[in-house]
C-alpha cells in the first residue's frame, strides 16, 4: 500500500525506478534537429523537452500507422478546419516521412 502511495505522489517514479520493466529498453531515439517553430514541419507544440513526439513515435515503432492515419487526418479535413493549404502540406508531410523511412528500411 506505501508502494502504491509513492507512485500515485509521482506517476514517474515506477518508470525512472524500474526501467529494467519498460519495453522501451534499449531504444535509441533520435536527437532531433534545432530549428525555429514551423507550422508543418516542425511545430513547437509538438516537441517536449529535447525531443519531437514523432522521434519517439518512430523509436518505439509506431511510425507507419502513425504517419498513414495523420495523412489521411490532414487531406478529409482540408478546407473544414484552418488552413486548407497547410493542412494538405501537413499531410504531404507526414506521408513523405513514411516514404523516406520506407526507402531507408527503417519501416
Amino acid at each position: 500500500m506505501a508502494d502504491l502511495a509513492a507512485r500515485e505522489s509521482n506517476p514517474m517514479d515506477s518508470f525512472t525506478t524500474n526501467r529494467s520493466e519498460s519495453p522501451f529498453v534499449g531504444t535509441t531515439i533520435p536527437a532531433p534537429l534545432v530549428v525555429e517553430n514551423d507550422a508543418v514541419n516542425h511545430p513547437s507544440h509538438y516537441t517536449f523537452g529535447k525531443i519531437e513526439s514523432i522521434d519517439y513515435i518512430d523509436a518505439v515503432g509506431l511510425g507507419y500507422a502513425f504517419c498513414i492515419g495523420n495523412t489521411l487526418k490532414y487531406c478529409s479535413r482540408a478546407g473544414h478546419k484552418d488552413d486548407r493549404l497547410q493542412d494538405l502540406k501537413k499531410a504531404r508531410w507526414y506521408l513523405d516521412h513514411a516514404i523516406q523511412k520506407i526507402e531507408s528500411g527503417e519501416y
